[in-house]
């Protein structure tokens, strides 16, 4: 397979909302950029609060030199020079997340080249550690965090170009996770991938879409425990609380449905007791 990193576009432009009105081009924001030079052939960029000061900093995934570039906001829209961090082979996506419960975003990234996941936990002062790495499939592309087992600690799922499926990783709460597990995912180039709760049962699901064969696959989550309404990974008294709080609601809004039938009646009270306890320290 040819790397769609071969293009070699060393910088990061960032460009500034103005609201103010131009007749040239119409009614609207104007966004004039600023270029910050940052490693080889850069793919992906994510934004978040790296150091803790409120003010949004960047994380940029570079293909062609093998590592991650942090660039720091001062707070008015400009950034510090980039300070790199090596990753895989070929880092193709970033995702910020907590991964490790410190209250400090930490990196995800997918590396291309080398099949694997690059975790460089945050210090919370906008630096990382370095980079442990982890399989994933065969050209990974694009990673994304989000708890995907319930059990309040953030795991990753990476999108495979080449092997057709993705990887979910779970996170053991520490930083560190356990040994991927695929699942099929379209057999057309795995590009890109997204989480959200797709099925309204409060556990999240993945999106893919597959390049080659010109479709998106949905992979919705078997974990969820029936009667978690709260989404705790534990059936107890909060979600007790909300059935009995939603209790005679019908037109299939409602947030103590169990059985996903549209009401909230006897049988999700069944459904609830029937798993009383579980999930639950």
């Amino acid at each position: 397979m040819v790397a769609r990193g071969s293009q070699l576009r060393i910088g990061v432009s960032v460009a500034l909302g103005m609201l103010c009105a131009s007749a040239a081009v119409g009614d609207g924001p104007l966004f004039p950029g600023a270029q910050y030079p940052v490693g080889d052939g850069p793919h992906s960029v994510a934004i978040g609060d790296l150091d803790g000061d409120q003010a949004p900093d960047l994380a940029v995934a570079n293909f062609g030199s093998d590592n991650v570039s942090v660039l720091l906001g001062l707070g008015d829209g400009t950034f510090a020079g980039a300070v790199n961090y090596a990753a895989g082979n070929g880092p193709y996506s970033v995702a910020l997340g907590d991964l490790d419960g410190d209250e400090a975003p930490d990196l995800a990234v997918a590396n291309e080249v080398s099949g694997n996941v690059s975790v460089l936990l945050g210090l919370g002062d906008g630096t990382f550690g370095a980079a442990v790495n982890y399989p994933a499939g065969n050209y990974p592309l694009s990673v994304a965090i989000a708890d995907l087992d319930g059990d309040q600690v953030p795991d990753l799922a990476v999108a495979n170009w080449a092997s057709h499926n993705v990887s979910v990783l779970l996170g053991v709460g520490d930083g560190t996770f356990a040994d991927a597990v695929h699942y099929p995912a379209g057999g057309g180039g795995p590009i890109s991938l997204a989480i959200g709760d797709l099925d309204g049962d409060q556990a999240p699901d993945l999106a893919v879409t597959n390049y080659y064969s010109d479709n998106v696959s949905v992979l919705l989550n078997q974990s969820a425990i029936p009667g978690d309404l709260n989404g705790d990974g534990c059936v107890g008294h909060a979600d007790l609380g909300i059935l009995l709080a939603d209790w005679g609601c019908t037109g299939g809004d409602c947030p103590g449905d169990c059985d996903d039938d549209g009401d909230t009646d006897q049988s999700d009270l069944g459904i609830l007791l029937a798993h009383w306890g579980e999930g639950c320290p």
